[in-house]
């Protein structure tokens, strides 16, 4: 992957670019964020203008997740569902998906139609 176009904003610490390898045209940002934390995203923009808004305020949002200590990248419960116990849904008469009955989720509740009871 080569830099095309490349950018730096604030202070050299957001360099935005586009891709040689990438045909559509998107932009990219590689963040410095201190404290030897790096993050690259997609800005999903062909527009440079747009680019270099998103970036800034995405640089930001990474900052304040860096000073209070939070992760740069969040996961949504189901995919950590999916990785760590499979696929806990089953198919349950008269209802959409119901949450399976013998999936215990800790300290001593069971699962109950995807609510905790004792």
């Amino acid at each position: 992957m080569k830099r095309i176009n490349a950018l730096k904003l604030e202070d050299g610490k957001v360099t935005v670019f586009q891709r040689d390898d990438v045909k559509s045209g998107l932009w990219y940002a590689n963040f410095q964020l201190g404290h030897g934390k790096r993050a690259m995203k997609s800005l999903e923009t062909t527009d440079r203008t747009v680019a270099e808004y998103k970036a800034k305020d995405l640089y930001r949002k990474l900052l304040v997740r860096v000073d209070q200590d939070l992760p740069l990248r969040t996961i949504k419960f189901a995919d950590v569902n999916r990785r760590s116990i499979g696929t806990p849904y089953r198919r349950a008469k008269g209802t959409p998906l119901a949450l399976h009955r013998s999936i215990d989720v800790g300290r001593g509740f069971r699962a109950a139609g995807g609510v905790g009871r004792a």
